[in-house]
C-alpha cells in the first residue's frame, strides 16, 4: 500500500526500503525551519539502529525554481534521513492537500507496514510529548491525553478553579492537536 501511495504521489518505481516499514511522511514546503526539523531529530536517533521506522521527507514546491532547488539542497543536508527528490509536479500534491489537509505548515503522517494511516498529523504530537509518544499513533495520542487528564477526575473537585483550569487546558491541547 505504502509504495503504491508514493509511487501515486511521485511516479516513481519502487521503493524497497520502505516496504514493510512503519514510515513516518515529515510533509513541508521548503519554508520550514531548523527549529522544526529538530523536533523530529530524537525520532530519527531512537529510530536509526530499527530497521523497522523510517522517515521520510517530502517536500511540497508547487513552481520549482533554482532558487528553490537551492534551498532544498539545504535543507536535504540538515535531514539525516530519507528525502523525496522530486522537482517536477507532485502528481500527488492534490491528494496531500486534501485527503490530509495540509496546508503549508509541517506535518507527520504516521503509516504502518501496511501503508495504513495510523495518524494524520502526529507533528504536534511529537513536538510536545517526544519519544513518550512513540510509535506516534492515534491510541499513543490517546493514551497521553488520559494521563494528562486523569487529574481533573482526581482533584476537580477540590478547589472550585482547578476544574476551569483542566477545562481549559483541554481545549488548548486540542486546539493544538488539531492544527
Amino acid at each position: 500500500m505504502l509504495l503504491i501511495l508514493i509511487n501515486f504521489l511521485f511516479g516513481q518505481v519502487e521503493i524497497t526500503e520502505l516496504r514493510k516499514k512503519n514510515v513516518y511522511l515529515l510533509i513541508s514546503t521548503l519554508e520550514i525551519t531548523d527549529e522544526e526539523i529538530s523536533v523530529l531529530r530524537p525520532v530519527y536517533e531512537y529510530i536509526k539502529t530499527n530497521d523497522q521506522y523510517k522517515i521520510v521527507w517530502i517536500p511540497i514546491v508547487e513552481e520549482w525554481t533554482e532558487k528553490l532547488q537551492k534551498r532544498f539542497e539545504v535543507l536535504k543536508s540538515k535531514m539525516p534521513w530519507y528525502v523525496v527528490q522530486h522537482f517536477g509536479t507532485i502528481a500527488g500534491y492534490k491528494y496531500i492537500k486534501e485527503e490530509w489537509h495540509f496546508k503549508k505548515k509541517p506535518m507527520v503522517v504516521v503509516l504502518n507496514p501496511q501503508g495504513k494511516v495510523q495518524h494524520a498529523n502526529a507533528y504536534h504530537l511529537i513536538h510536545v510529548y517526544g519519544m513518550k509518544a512513540f510509535p506516534f499513533t492515534i491510541a499513543d495520542q490517546e493514551r497521553i491525553d488520559r494521563e494528562i487528564h486523569w487529574i481533573g477526575s482526581v482533584v476537580g473537585d477540590s478547589h472550585p478553579h482547578i476544574s476551569t483550569w483542566v477545562s481549559k487546558f483541554r481545549k488548548w491541547t486540542c486546539k493544538c492537536s488539531s492544527s
